[in-house]
């Protein structure tokens, strides 16, 4: 384990148990406040107790008194504690008992002062809520005085008396209205937040049918709300036994519940443990009701049961505990963590509440459960919230994506449309530019070729009419060429000169020399860039042929770093282009500038006469005009 994780494992458990231990403190902490000293005028801590009103200084007993931590399995017990008062009172005094289990009777001097309710069936059940007695100064005297107290519980064995205070009616009535908001107003309070966080989760559970620990999150709230319902009735409208049975039965759902909870929300693939705790409680539940709804078995479920249902609790609230820890120390979800602290505080004040009903620890401060629901109901708001955010940002993020792919795929969509355009434009051009040719070649095409041999044969190969026809031929053959010349790749258009160059050259006895390279294609050429790029070379050519003394032509294409060049050298002797630039150089130099290139000339190059020397940027940013002698 490396240093890191260590740390991390560390700072988890020490976070999770400073909250746990302050949540925990402070709510015991509230159970323990007592009147002030100021407000008693008599605690009661000690007296003696008996099984009917024939009380013995031998069963003497301590407050809080306890039925099931003592081990005494009765229905009712007497109670008779003795108080002295110095002076005769002058306002209304007060009996407060913080808690009590399940109802009580008090007599001041033999005189009834108070009852929580009825003591015979049906019982009132005070097990949540305070009680509090007025005592008439009148039947109190100076001196000794004797008070008694009667407790029934059903089922048997379940009573408790707590400490008893006695004072001033308004000095203790501050205190019984604090305990009645913490035990009874409290509870109440808890159901009610429990059950509408429950609702809401299930309206969630329907909206996202694919979260369905939103439904399980649902059932916790339920099962809580469950145990503590009977809490609110002072008067059971079902047996208590049922009751019985029914809490306990609450108790081990909800755990259920909590287990397939916390493996829907970290994608666990428990199904096995889930349908075998599930498959168990549903056997136990059914066994329980029989027991505890049987006279032979009651006593033996009542004396049994809290032990067996608290252990069942504790194993199976372990593995939740466990799986959550293990994602909160692994970091892989801050919620992990709140939920960590919520589940070890409702793991720890069920573990209390298991101890009290297993007689272990006196159940002065009650059923502790129930106040875990506000901290679950903020758990669970925090998680949907949370999700609800995460939800939002990754619908934000998919929409802004969404956007992205859509402009995307609209620029491809017009780069393809704008293709489709080009291509279509230019089958429409070629298609023109055959019939153009199929036009030119077997209407003019053919008058010239029949005017040529009628002039070869009248007037001879070398007069001017032959030679003019001849040169119109030419023309219309050079202009058919450049129509089907691929204008991107220079190399192509100066070799369909070839032909009709080195007629020209036969005739005058030249040698032509061709060294055309590959080279780059250049895009985005204006229109009459082939036609152009000919007319230069076919210039260049016909100079060398009529003014030079020489007998080779050298034409040559490649490529130079971001150039096309194109070379036209022979070696023979210029007469002309030191003394005055006729118009075929003038054309060349327009031809240059329409094409976006650069032109010199050498007049004494490597082969001895003129090299005109053509330089074609590939891209567009190099392009420039330039013309010079050299």
């Amino acid at each position: 384990m490396n240093a890191n994780k260590r740390t991390r494992i560390v700072l988890t458990l020490g976070a999770v148990t400073a909250v746990v231990t302050i949540l925990v403190s402070s709510l015991f902490a509230l159970h323990n406040i007592t009147p002030s000293p100021e407000s008693v005028i008599h605690e009661f801590t000690a007296g003696v107790y008996a099984e009917t009103n024939g009380f013995r200084r031998s069963d003497e007993v301590t407050l809080p008194h306890d039925w099931h931590v003592q081990g005494l399995n009765v229905s009712r017990l007497w109670y008779r504690f003795n108080f002295s008062l110095n002076d005769k009172p002058s306002l209304q005094y007060a009996l407060y008992l913080p808690i009590v289990s399940e109802n009580a009777i008090v007599y001041v001097n033999k005189s009834e002062v108070g009852k929580g309710g009825s003591m015979v069936e049906p019982i009132a059940r005070n097990w949540p809520r305070p009680l509090y007695f007025p005592i008439s100064a009148d039947i109190l005297s100076v001196g000794e005085n004797e008070l008694i107290v009667q407790v029934v519980s059903d089922p048997p064995g379940r009573g408790l008396l707590p400490v008893m205070y006695l004072g001033e009616w308004s000095a203790l009535l501050p205190s019984y209205n604090f305990r009645k908001l913490l035990k009874h107003t409290g509870l109440g309070a808890s159901v009610v937040i429990l059950i509408i966080v429950a609702m809401f989760l299930f309206y969630m559970s329907w909206r996202r049918t694919e979260s369905s620990e939103y439904a399980w999150g649902a059932a916790i709230f339920l099962g809580l709300s469950g145990h503590s319902f009977p809490g609110l009735f002072l008067y059971s409208p079902v047996p208590p036994f049922l009751w019985e049975w029914w809490q306990d039965l609450c108790i081990g759902f909800t755990i259920l519940f909590m287990l397939i909870f916390v493996n829907r929300y970290f994608n666990l693939r428990m199904k096995v443990l889930e349908l075998s705790c599930t498959g168990f409680l549903l056997v136990a539940s059914v066994v329980a009701l029989y027991l505890v709804s049987s006279d032979q078995f009651q006593l033996f479920y009542y004396t049994h049961a809290a032990g067996f249902w608290g252990v069942c609790g504790l194993i199976m609230g372990a593995i939740p505990i466990t799986v959550t820890l293990l994602n909160a120390v692994g970091g892989r979800d801050i919620s992990a963590l709140f939920m960590l602290c919520v589940g070890t505080v409702l793991f720890v004040l069920g573990f209390h509440d298991m101890l009290f009903v297993n007689g272990v620890i006196t159940r002065e401060n009650g059923y502790l459960i129930h106040y875990t629901s506000p901290l679950v109901a903020i758990l669970i708001t925090g998680i949907v919230i949370s999700r609800l955010i995460a939800s939002s940002e990754s619908l934000e993020e998919l929409n802004r994506s969404l956007e992205d792919r859509i402009e995307k795929r609209n620029r491809e969509l017009a780069a393809t449309y704008a293709k489709v355009q080009e291509m279509e434009h230019q089958q429409i051009l070629t298609a023109e530019r055959e019939r153009f040719s199929r036009d030119m070649h077997d209407g003019l095409g053919g008058h010239l070729s029949t005017a040529l041999v009628l002039s070869e044969s009248e007037l001879g190969p070398k007069s001017p009419l032959t030679n003019t026809i001849r040169d119109a031929t030419n023309e219309m053959r050079l202009m058919l060429d450049t129509a089907a010349a691929m204008k991107e790749d220079v190399g192509m258009i100066v070799g369909s000169l070839r032909a009709n160059l080195q007629n020209q050259a036969d005739i005058r006895g030249f040698q032509l020399l061709w060294q055309i390279e590959d080279t780059s294609p250049i895009h985005e050429l204006a229109q009459g860039f082939a036609l152009s790029l000919i007319k230069i070379v076919q210039e260049a050519v016909n100079n060398a042929l009529k003014h030079s003394d020489g007998d080779v032509i050298r034409v040559s294409v490649f490529d130079r770093n971001d150039y096309v060049i194109v070379e036209i050298a022979d070696n023979g002797e210029c007469h002309y282009l030191g003394r005055e630039r006729g118009n075929g150089i003038r054309n060349m130099e327009t031809r240059v500038e329409e094409l976006g290139a650069s032109v010199k000339f050498t007049l004494e190059s490597e082969m001895g006469g003129l090299l005109v020397h053509v330089r074609i940027p590939l891209d567009k940013k190099s392009v420039g005009v330039t013309t010079g002698l050299i």
